[in-house]
């Protein structure tokens, strides 16, 4: 037993040490954005937040609203890599189709709300401003007596109050 954590850490140290000395060619390498591009992509990129108790995936997201949604045109959904905190981007192949999924939010899946924002260019997903966004609230069964001004101020207060641990 003990020779196998041997061999393992020694392994280890060998492939640490082959991988330390790798190194990039001298000529640094100049990257520079094609910031026509960019602006392009972003114009058919949303950023999403999902309010919910659960965590979701994926996988799971793009099955759900799929049917939803009745896109026209291919889309697809990519994680930012805090699947914790429930945040995605979705990439349209064309604006009718991002047009119409912003045109009729708000969205909901498996009781949770879907938050969507224009993704732009010099933006990142975490610094997206997800402090205000759209819901719909219906009550039934409101007696006439209490239909007032007054009456729907204090339902829309307490509608209001959103619990902080999904902002």
């Amino acid at each position: 037993m003990a020779s196998e954590v041997d061999t393992i850490s020694k392994s280890i140290d060998s492939i640490i040490q082959k991988t330390s000395a790798l190194k990039c060619s001298e000529a640094p390498i100049n990257l520079r954005p094609n910031k026509q591009t960019a602006e392009s992509k972003c114009r058919l990129a949303v950023e999403v937040k999902i309010l919910g108790e659960c965590i979701f995936v994926r996988r799971a997201i793009k099955d759900l609203i799929s049917n939803a949604w009745r896109l026209r045109y291919p889309w697809s959904i990519g994680s930012t890599g805090f699947h914790e905190q429930n945040l995605f981007y979705m990439i349209f192949d064309y604006e009718v189709d991002k047009r119409r999924v912003m045109d009729l939010y708000p969205w909901y899946i498996d009781g949770a709300h879907i938050m969507l924002c224009d993704s732009f260019s010099d933006v990142t997903t975490l610094q997206t401003d997800f402090s205000y966004f759209c819901f719909w609230v219906q009550a039934y069964k409101i007696p006439t007596t209490l239909q007032t001004d007054f009456s729907y101020f204090c339902f829309w207060v307490q509608a209001y109050k959103i619990p902080p641990k999904f902002l």
